[in-house]
């Protein structure tokens, strides 16, 4: 997995991107992962999405929330172990 980054955020949802690598080593789809960031355990992480597409919107979030994402490459024999996280704020709300 190659700049895994964030496209965009909003108060309840994220993007997030990535770039295949150069050798994928037969990927055939990426499983989304997710849990808030202060969450200490590894079974915190929330499964979210199983994806063929190198971008993923996360929605249904907390707001002002610090998240990690986790996307981990799958080839037809399970994961490759090569996995990628990243730290995500969601946005406050709009003041009514």
């Amino acid at each position: 997995m190659e700049e895994l980054s964030v496209l965009s955020r909003t108060v309840g949802s994220v993007t997030i991107t990535w770039r295949e690598p150069i050798a994928t080593n037969g990927i055939v789809s990426y499983r989304i992962f997710y849990k808030v960031k202060d969450e200490r355990n590894w079974w915190d992480f929330i499964f979210y999405k199983l994806t063929n597409e190198t971008k993923v919107t996360v929605v249904e979030l907390r707001e002002h929330t610090e998240y990690e994402f986790v996307v981990q490459p799958f080839t037809r024999t399970g994961g490759n172990g090569s996995n990628s996280t990243i730290p995500v704020k969601t946005l406050f709300g709009e003041p009514g």
